[in-house]
């Protein structure tokens, strides 16, 4: 199962490094409006003694610029070639993609060449170019528009919901979207305050960040509502849109089911699988094998529609992390992409 935590949504992996003579800032680098390029410039030799030129850790992100698109990221450790910074690979892996970055890379522009950038679905990035190193005012423009498209985006899609979605799906929807945007705002402040100082950026573009990938993710996530080629039928993947996933697959002795949540900045999980027997509609899962002292843990499914699936659970503690929890409503988001496999 694909869990969606906090990490999830912060595309960059700025670091601050710290030592008792140097301390040197990551830095962020632009080759267009979509690409960026972040850099840690830090490395030591084999004592693991500071060498400011000895190598880095590198990020490249390339944001959607549609509602439809899809962000890319790719990082890694970078090696010191010469005067040319290289992919720093472990000696087991081979591999087409090459990254190469020419110049100061505590300067103020880098030269870029890459190649075999793929990403899941076999897509090749270029990011070749010549990248200049953005201010915190620039990071925050342009982390502010990314998210203003965002959110535009997020709007139309809502329309398009409304005017889709059944009656009852899209009450439910409508009824969640104001707890949804608190979630957001909420969650994207409370990283902002936890993840600032561990990226090297400012607080305000790590919450603005954190705004447009969870409003990106929302867009998502409603648009997999309206997709006319969803599975009939209860065995499907479901979404609750606050980072928790549910996969049902039905068999001959009921249904197997497979559940799943990361929730909120400190990434709290709980998961839990079995089988569950519906009558018209409703059941009960009971876990055979609880923690000592602890009462079984019971989850109870009812099949709201063809869409939708709610949760709610009692004595499930033991089972999840104490920020995590299963209640709620999970919309049918996609087909099965394996067989749940129960021990």
């Amino acid at each position: 199962m694909n869990l969606l935590g906090a990490s999830r949504f912060i595309l960059s992996s700025l670091l601050f490094i710290f030592c008792p003579f140097i301390h040197i800032k990551a830095a962020t680098f632009a080759r267009d409006a979509e690409t960026e390029l972040s850099v840690d410039p830090t490395g030591s030799d084999e004592n693991g003694t500071f060498k400011p030129d000895g190598g880095g850790i590198f990020s490249f992100a390339q944001f959607a610029n549609s509602s439809t698109g899809e962000d890319f990221a790719f990082g890694g450790r970078l090696k010191l070639d010469g005067k040319v910074y290289r992919q720093d690979e472990p000696s087991d892996q081979q591999s087409n993609f090459k990254v190469a970055i020419e110049g100061d890379i505590e300067g103020e522009q880098l030269e870029v060449t890459t190649s075999g950038l793929s990403d899941s679905r076999k897509k090749e990035h270029d990011l070749s170019g010549t990248y200049r190193k953005l201010s915190d005012t620039e990071l925050q423009q342009r982390a502010q528009q990314r998210y203003n498209a965002a959110d535009a985006w997020l709007n139309e899609i809502y329309q398009q919901a409304k005017a889709k979605l059944a009656g009852g799906a899209f009450s439910d929807l409508k009824k969640r979207e104001a707890d949804w945007i608190s979630y957001r705002d909420e969650f994207a402040e409370r990283s902002a305050g936890l993840n600032a100082t561990s990226e090297g950026l400012p607080e305000e573009v790590v919450r603005l960040q954190t705004l447009r990938d969870l409003t990106m993710y929302r867009v998502g996530f409603i648009r997999g509502l309206l997709d006319n080629s969803l599975p009939t039928g209860v065995s499907a993947a479901y979404h609750d849109g606050y980072g928790g996933e549910l996969d049902l697959e039905k068999d001959n002795k009921g249904v197997k089911f497979r559940l799943g949540v990361v929730r909120g900045p400190n990434a709290s999980t709980g998961d839990v699988s079995g089988r569950v027997v519906l009558r018209n509609g409703s059941g009960t899962y009971r876990d055979p094998q609880p923690e000592e002292g602890e009462k079984p843990a019971e989850i109870t499914f009812h099949i709201l529609d063809d869409r939708r699936v709610e949760i709610k659970a009692r004595n499930d503690a033991y089972l999840r992390g104490v920020n995590a929890y299963f209640d709620g409503v999970y919309f049918k988001f996609g087909p099965l992409t394996e067989s749940i496999q129960l021990d």
